[in-house]
């Protein structure tokens, strides 16, 4: 992986967001029901000791189905965003049963553009926009490092899930900032207002824990310079694009603030009309967002356009009954990987009594993609070898050329010098006399 996000596309990154896309599924499997997500980040951090990431945050919502977490670099101020994709059963199975409605996508204007033609898939957005306040809560305190009355005032007139999925944003970001002290007291404030199912005096409690922790409110805005990457597979990178363009408004408002991010998703689908396709690409910048996607996987091509000629007259979509054909595109610069996959360990479950088990080819996996991904690397590096092999020996010999064109060059001016030199000093003696 590299030191800092840098334009163009990378194998270490893309293989390390396409794994980051497979735990996410994975982790999730492990909730125990409670509403905090503690263990998650507990068993995860468990499982992957031994690697540089580690989760700082988790972050859901019920309702839409929506899990991601927070990872972040040991030792560096990098981060990655991971959004859960919605494909995935709890007991990890490919569900078709409602498969076509997830991807229903009547098109809606996107918010965070003014242009009203900018427009976006809205079952994507609904999901995006369930947690992203709490995102940029967590990313607000950990980039300036301060709390401000704000914050908590943002608490106020949410209903349980939402104040809580702040509070929580609170409790990681500053413990990060301000210490695992910090945290646990927000935790242990959280804990009590589950028991007592009392949240009318939350924001009370938890400016009391500020104030006695004695954190500066109000100070300056941090000059760090932060990297954040963001993933997902399939839905989870739609999640990601959507939330894209908005996180990175928000982070340039935040003053003295050098930060870069960079986008990989994972099978995902189309996300937006052509308006929208312009207005992703030129804001988020060349270099930056990448698509990894597999011709073998039909998913990638949701969701449908309308045919022709209803195309041409429904511009902005065409219902059938609870479905919506849109005409939709990708974002981001493609990279292509080609297969199958395995299919090892992967199920397809088409409701009622008939169920595949696992076993079989399925393209739009996540485990898929990884694998592929590894391979095409492979590829790529047995590919450059014997160029890299040709071009190392070349330059080696070129530069040795020029080592030994320098060294005589060096020597002859050398020599010329003292030859200056001793003619002086001749001609000093000859004054002398």
């Amino acid at each position: 992986m590299p030191q800092t996000i840098k334009k163009g596309f990378n194998f270490d990154e893309a293989i390390l967001m396409a794994k980051f896309s497979q735990r996410v599924y994975d982790i999730f499997q492990k909730d125990d029901g409670s509403i905090d997500d503690l263990e998650i980040r507990d068993i995860y951090n468990s499982m992957y000791r031994t690697e540089e990431w580690k989760i700082v945050y988790t972050f859901r919502n019920d309702d839409r189905n929506v899990r991601g977490f927070v990872v972040k670099k040991d030792g560096a101020n990098q981060y990655t965003i991971v959004w859960r994709g919605s494909v995935i059963t709890s007991l990890g199975s490919i569900e078709l049963t409602d498969f076509v409605h997830d991807f229903n996508s009547e098109l809606i204007p996107y918010e965070d553009s003014a242009d009203k033609k900018v427009r976006i898939t809205k079952g994507y957005w609904l999901a995006c926009d369930s947690v992203k306040d709490e995102l940029l809560m967590f990313f607000k305190i950990l980039t300036t490092k301060k709390i401000e009355e704000q914050d908590l005032k943002k608490l106020a007139g949410q209903d349980f899930d939402e104040k809580y999925a702040l509070a929580s944003a609170i409790a990681s970001a500053g413990g990060i900032v301000f210490g695992q002290d910090f945290e646990e007291a927000v935790r242990s404030i959280l804990s009590q207002a589950l028991d007592e199912f009392n949240f009318e005096k939350l924001e009370l409690k938890l400016q009391q824990v500020i104030q006695s922790y004695n954190f500066d409110t109000g100070g300056s805005s941090t000059s760090d310079q932060i990297d954040i990457y963001l993933t997902g597979h399939s839905l989870g990178g739609n999640m990601t694009i959507l939330f894209a363009p908005l996180f990175k408004r928000f982070l340039s408002r935040i003053r003295g603030l050098d930060f870069r991010i960079k986008i990989y998703t994972i099978g995902s689908t189309k996300s937006g009309n052509k308006n929208f396709i312009e207005f992703y690409n030129n804001y988020i910048g060349d270099g930056f967002s990448y698509r990894v996607e597999n011709p073998l996987d039909p998913i990638v091509q949701l969701p449908f356009s309308a045919p022709f000629p209803l195309n041409i007259l429904a511009a902005n979509g065409l219902r059938i009954g609870d479905i919506y054909l849109s005409e939709c595109g990708w974002v981001g610069i493609p990279h292509t990987v080609f297969g199958l996959g395995s299919g090892a360990g992967l199920s397809v479950d088409f409701g009622g009594a008939l169920q595949i088990p696992g076993g079989i080819p399925f393209p739009h996996s996540y485990d898929t993609y990884v694998e592929l991904l590894e391979e095409d690397k492979k590829r790529w590096q047995e590919l450059w070898r014997p160029i890299h092999n040709f071009l190392g020996n070349s330059m080696q010999e070129l530069l040795e050329e020029q080592k030994n064109d320098l060294t005589a060059n060096y020597k002859k001016q050398i020599q010329e010098f003292k030859q200056e030199l001793d003619e002086l000093k001749n001609e000093i003696k000859a004054l002398n006399h």
